[in-house]
């Protein structure tokens, strides 16, 4: 059976590790990613070393001319917070 290939344009990352290595691979030629948190590290008690080492994450970065951005809810958008409360 044929398995097309997909290619991912838009990945918003909220979790990290082993979900985003499984991602990195099949991120299209100038893919965005915002970037809003990493759960699968918030409980960590040591560094685990990723297995895409940085160097080839920076260089498929620059290569595939990808927008990797992130950002935090409350720090921008705060003047919208009274608002949401309500």
């Amino acid at each position: 059976m044929f398995v097309p290939k997909v290619l991912i344009d838009v990945y918003f990352e909220n979790v990290g590790g082993k979900v985003f290595e499984a991602v990195f691979p099949l991120l299209n030629t100038k893919a965005r990613v915002p970037v809003c948190g990493l759960i699968s590290a918030y409980n960590a008690t040591s560094i685990n070393h990723s297995e895409i080492a940085l160097a080839q994450f920076q260089g498929a970065i620059m290569k595939k001319r990808m927008r990797v951005q992130g950002f935090i809810i409350f720090q921008d958008y705060f003047i919208f917070y009274d608002e949401f409360k309500r």
